[in-house]
């Protein structure tokens, strides 16, 4: 079975005011941050050469995620590669990622990056809108059409595009623009996520996250799931939208129970029903890179199959769990999805001699609270 890897890279220019995400803010990176990028870079070849079970194994996706992975530097990028390269089997056909924001949405930044083999970048924009920006506490300002286009059309760097729907105070046309924006460029992959108002983010404390709001965000999800399937785009994951197939091939691994390595400060790994973490805080995985083990007991597992398997729009089939626990579904499983089919929340049908569950457009707009239901016996 082939693996997929996945490098992060905790870096970032500023935290955005919805984000709860471990970050070290680094808006000038030189001096003092270069000499920290330098430490996080020894500990990030050293935490690669450390899984020494793994070395050999053949890997076709990896994913340098943050954070932003670019503000790292190209040369360290490229040197984790080579490291990789060193331990793993990549294979000739491996989709190699980057995320990166629109202000290095330039050649002295992205080429090199291509040039030693990363072939899908995707720049996270969020919305066009300044004022919506600034709403959520985006510091970098939005890239023009121009500039976009350049990076796609010319250059062919530019593969995915992430937007947001649900931000305060946005509206319907506001939306829509934003979408019309980006698939006028025709990127291959599009991701829109519905901005969460975690609670111990600087955005809760001006977001009344009540039942308006709610209702609010639902009205943008469904919006934008309808402008983008008008637009040719397939919806094969709860946030992802792609051209035919253009889907992310290392975040199909998560969503499909395959096998995946972490490396750097917070990254997680899996391989079967054993998770592994390292420590999230920078200082400490600089000093100390020892990944924790999480085993997990046959229920956890189950419950987690559940959990991504039902964020693909195609969901899962009876004989996807067979195959990967060697037993049928829990009878108080099969209850509950039947009670949620009857709800109008998931959709099952007949694949063969075998039964496939997903979420309906109501189950979708309710996602959380649909697969909270579904794994709650197995807790």
């Amino acid at each position: 079975m082939k693996y997929g890897v996945y490098i992060h890279i905790p870096f970032c220019k500023g935290k955005c005011s919805y984000c709860s995400f471990y970050s070290i803010p680094v808006p000038t990176p030189h001096g003092e941050a270069n000499a920290l990028f330098d430490s996080y870079l020894r500990a990030l070849l050293g935490d690669i050469a450390s899984h020494k079970e793994f070395h050999g194994v053949s890997v076709d996706t990896v994913y340098f995620g943050g954070g932003t992975p670019t503000l790292f530097g190209h040369h360290r990028i490229l040197t984790v590669l080579s490291a990789l390269k060193s331990f793993f089997r990549i294979t000739p056909d491996a989709e190699i990622s980057i995320e990166c924001n629109p202000s290095d949405l330039a050649e002295n930044v992205l080429l090199p990056l291509v040039e030693a083999g990363i072939n899908r970048v995707t720049v996270g924009i969020q919305t066009f809108h300044e004022h919506l920006r600034r709403r959520i506490g985006r510091i970098p300002a939005a890239p023009t059409e121009s500039q976009l286009e350049q990076f796609m059309r010319i250059f062919e760097i530019v593969h995915g595009i992430d937007i947001m729907c649900g931000i305060p105070d946005a509206t319907e046309k506001e939306l829509a623009r934003d979408i019309e924006t980006v698939t006028s460029l025709k990127p291959e992959h599009i991701s829109v996520y519905l901005l969460t108002v975690e609670s111990n983010t600087p955005l809760a404390k001006t977001v009344f996250n009540d039942d308006s709001f709610l209702e609010f965000q639902r009205q943008q999800l469904e919006f934008a799931m309808d402008m983008l399937s008008h637009k040719g785009y397939v919806h094969y994951e709860i946030s992802n939208y792609c051209l035919s197939g253009y889907h992310s091939r290392h975040n199909m691994k998560y969503w499909t129970f395959h096998p995946y390595l972490g490396f750097g400060a917070g990254a997680h790994g899996f391989t079967g029903l054993v998770r592994y973490y390292n420590t999230q805080k920078v200082e400490e995985y600089i000093q100390f890179q020892q990944y924790q083990k999480d085993v997990r007991s046959q229920r956890a597992a189950m419950a987690e199959f559940l959990m991504t398997g039902l964020r693909l729009i195609e969901g899962f089939s009876e004989v996807n769990f067979e195959e990967t626990f060697h037993t049928k579904l829990p009878d108080s499983i099969v209850v509950c999805l039947n009670e949620l089919v009857r709800e109008n929340l998931l959709r099952c049908w007949h694949e063969g001699n075998t039964r496939r569950y997903c979420l309906t457009r109501e189950g979708i707009c309710i996602s959380d609270y649909v697969i909270y239901r579904c794994v709650e016996p197995l807790l």
